[in-house]
């Protein structure tokens, strides 16, 4: 049955343009060619007039059609508005390049029919040989705590570009360095970070947005922040961060173990799973590092032949800066993790694979897990709520821990001063029955089709529950929510 459709008439620079009001098109059609038909019209017929009366001539009508006016550079790309100094361009476009800031795919995530994709372990000093000399960094402001650093975008293309054009040979069928004893990412290492140094939000099958800092990781660290005793309260446990790309809440949690060490023997393990390498090697583990930065021994920061004032070398933690990454760094950094009981472990690769390689170890479950601006396209839903679930719960099939927690998620609802949802940031991971989900997305991510209600309604229909645990009213709509099995 065709669906009716109302329309409505706008001028457009001199021009009578008929646009259809129904809500479920405008939200699904891809923005694109849209924009740039009312920018080659407009220039056609009256080249004098500006492209701002374009623009708004075009968010008026969206306006209307919405409810609400959506800023320029958030609608389209999955931008967010931090103050313009702190930006640096990572996180796209402004007003004035609106209509290049569009994006040029759809579809993102791992394509459809579910075929099994691998997913790869790589070890710290396999990604400590492939760090730079020296990297640029500068602080990223995390409300209620103190700034985080992070490494520079353009520092990471940088060096992407410099090792693309001095790349050994590479093997002509899957692109992959024939030095290199690293699987090779999907659809080939080299060809991966061909893309990557393209500007784009995400290539799908390809790259998946990791350089990039994301609002989502930033909302979880604020969510973390507001835990008391943090130290103590992940001290001991097993962290997952699926889609880890820069890595901001895995970051924060390890600054904060490193900071108290503690007198317990047990061990924090962090394990990090990106879709690329390259996004593991050239921001995951340097954010890492420079979130450990404060704790590492300042004689470290020097290399050996070097006999400055070590007062001289520490870096302000509040300012942009360089970080010189010698051996001597390097191992300090080691030493540092095995004093305080830390373990970091690294993936790459589909989700699909992670799936797999946790079904092969039942016994394990994560106490914590972090996923951040993971949802934006539905046709990898699926995957990404198997890594939560068998992540969470060492459960392989849905059906058998589906049927087991029904009855006692209604108890938890009807007991609401005893359920251990309302508590979860209470008693020390470790001491939990149950883990900890924490998804920080968009309410919806114009363009591609993912949402956040349409994940939760998936979790709930796959025998899960959901909470929110708080969330963002400015811009585009964010929720950092809760799930569980």
């Amino acid at each position: 049955m065709q669906r009716s459709m109302t329309t409505q008439a706008t001028e457009v620079a001199g021009m009578i343009i008929i646009l259809p009001i129904d809500l479920g098109v405008l939200l699904s059609c891809h923005f694109r060619p849209l924009c740039h038909c009312f920018y080659l019209h407009s220039t056609f017929l009256e080249k004098k007039k500006s492209k701002t009366r374009v623009q708004d001539a075009l968010y008026r009508t969206l306006d209307e059609f919405c409810g609400k006016a959506w800023t320029y550079g958030s609608m389209f790309k999955f931008n967010f508005e931090l103050d313009e100094a702190e930006v640096d361009n990572e996180f796209g476009g402004t007003a004035s390049s609106f209509l290049d800031g569009c994006p040029i795919n759809v579809e993102a995530g791992p394509s459809r029919p579910r075929a099994v994709m691998p997913c790869h372990t790589v070890s710290l000093d396999q990604l400590l040989d492939r760090l730079p000399d020296k990297i640029s960094y500068s602080p990223i402001a995390i409300p209620g705590s103190r700034s985080l650093l992070r490494r520079d975008l353009f520092d990471a293309r940088f060096q992407l570009a410099s090792e693309h054009n001095t790349a050994p040979h590479s093997d002509p069928v899957n692109g992959a360095s024939t030095e290199s004893d690293l699987p090779p990412e999907a659809g080939g290492e080299n060809q991966g970070e061909g893309v990557i140094d393209v500007h784009s939000d995400l290539i799908p099958g390809f790259y998946e947005g990791g350089l990039k800092t994301w609002e989502g990781g930033v909302d979880l660290v604020e969510v973390l922040s507001e835990v008391k005793d943090i130290a103590d309260w992940i001290r001991g446990s097993s962290i997952l961060e699926v889609g880890c790309g820069t890595s901001l809440p895995t970051s924060f949690l390890l600054g904060r173990i490193l900071s108290t060490p503690g007198s317990s023997s047990s061990r924090t393990t962090f394990r990090l799973q990106d879709y690329n390498l390259s996004v593991l090697s050239l921001v995951t583990l340097p954010n890492l590092l420079l979130a450990a930065l404060p704790h590492i021994p300042p004689d470290s920061l020097l290399p050996a032949e070097q006999v400055e004032d070590v007062e001289q070398v520490l870096p302000d933690l509040d300012a942009s800066g360089e970080l010189v990454i010698s051996p001597e760094l390097k191992q300090g950094f080691k030493m540092l993790l095995q004093k305080c009981h830390v373990d970091l472990l690294f993936d790459y690769g589909a989700w699909s694979g992670l799936v797999e390689n946790l079904k092969s170890a039942p016994q394990q479950r994560f106490d914590l897990i972090l996923t951040s601006e993971t949802i934006y396209s539905e046709d990898s839903v699926d995957d990404l709520m198997d890594v939560l679930r068998i992540g969470s719960t060492g459960t392989a099939s849905r059906e058998e821990h589906g049927d087991k927690q029904h009855t006692a998620v209604e108890l938890a609802d009807s007991i609401a001063d005893l359920s251990v949802r309302d508590r979860w940031d209470l008693l020390p991971l470790r001491e939990q029955s149950s883990a900890v989900i924490l998804v920080g997305a968009k309410v919806l991510y114009f363009g591609v089709g993912g949402g956040l209600q349409a994940f939760l309604d998936a979790v709930k229909a796959n025998g899960g529950w959901y909470e929110t645990i708080k969330g963002w009213t400015a811009g585009v709509g964010r929720k950092v929510v809760r799930v569980g099995w």
